[in-house]
């Protein structure tokens, strides 16, 4: 929770409900708070592959 880039207001918000509701804290955690940052990850690794895969071809293309 804390070692995520997140804002500090939100990270104190999972830790408050993991606090106060443990088990359901948690699960809800683990439901609900890595999605967006799964999502994002996918998105920069899919942009990351893209632009390698078009610098590649851009070399190919020239050394040719």
């Amino acid at each position: 929770i804390v070692t995520r880039k997140r804002s500090a207001s939100t990270a104190l918000a999972w830790l408050a409900v993991v606090a106060f509701l443990p088990f359901l804290g948690a699960v809800a955690y683990l439901m609900f708070g890595e999605i967006r940052l799964g999502r994002r990850r996918s998105r920069q690794y899919q942009h990351l592959r893209d632009a390698v895969s078009q610098s590649a071809a851009l070399r190919r293309q020239f050394a040719l």
